[in-house]
């Protein structure tokens, strides 16, 4: 695909992704979608045959940058603290797209399940230098129920938080990120006592 595809292929994918958000999939209009793109429905149809695989398409590029940043945290290793702050700033860039996520996996029909594919991109398991080990699906349950999905929230509703408490952003970002750092810090702790105590 040439630069001049493959940008407007993107910014129909970020317009896409705004529009989604805002009214699901189901009050998502692919002419709203080509209008705020700037190009025809005929050019949104030329990159993509349906409204449907439009939305799989905006999923699976986001799903790509979790994996993306998934390696490069992986590759760099930070100190915990830096890393909290990190994933924090990353999880704040998806915004709309975890916005997508929530509705489409709380309202959809069908069988998707579209948010609990981010467990497949993010680190949920010891690695092999911690001991004991613990089962796999024991730690993804916890990560997903107590460090990933309240950053998701906080994501999704941390402005309307701080314009209904008249708290600041950034001193909101803060304290987040250090209550998430001490809740992660907390639940591997947990883990590995359940796995000592053989629960």
């Amino acid at each position: 695909m040439t630069g001049e595809h493959e940008t407007t292929r993107q910014a129909i994918l970020h317009t896409a992704e705004k529009s989604f958000a805002a009214r699901g999939f189901d009050g998502a209009r692919v002419d709203e979608i080509a209008r705020e793109t700037g190009v025809n429905q005929a050019t949104i149809y030329y990159y993509f045959k349906s409204k449907e695989e439009l939305f799989n398409a905006v999923i699976e590029a986001r799903l790509a940058d979790a994996q993306k940043f998934r390696q490069e945290m992986k590759e760099v290793r930070p100190e915990p603290e830096i890393l909290s702050r990190q994933v924090l700033d990353f999880v704040l860039e998806q915004r709309d797209f975890l916005k997508i996520l929530m509705l489409e996996t709380l309202t959809s029909s069908s069988s998707n399940h579209w948010i609990f594919r981010l467990m497949d991109f993010i680190r949920t398991a010891p690695s092999d230098s911690e001991e004991p080990a613990v089962e796999k699906k024991h730690w993804k349950l916890a990560w997903f129920y107590f460090a990933m999905f309240p950053a998701a929230a906080f994501s999704v509703f941390h402005e309307q938080w701080s314009d209904y408490f008249k708290t600041d952003l950034d001193d909101d970002k803060d304290c987040f990120a250090r209550s998430l750092k001490s809740c992660t810090g907390a639940l591997r702790e947990a883990i590995r006592g359940s796995s000592k105590d053989g629960r």
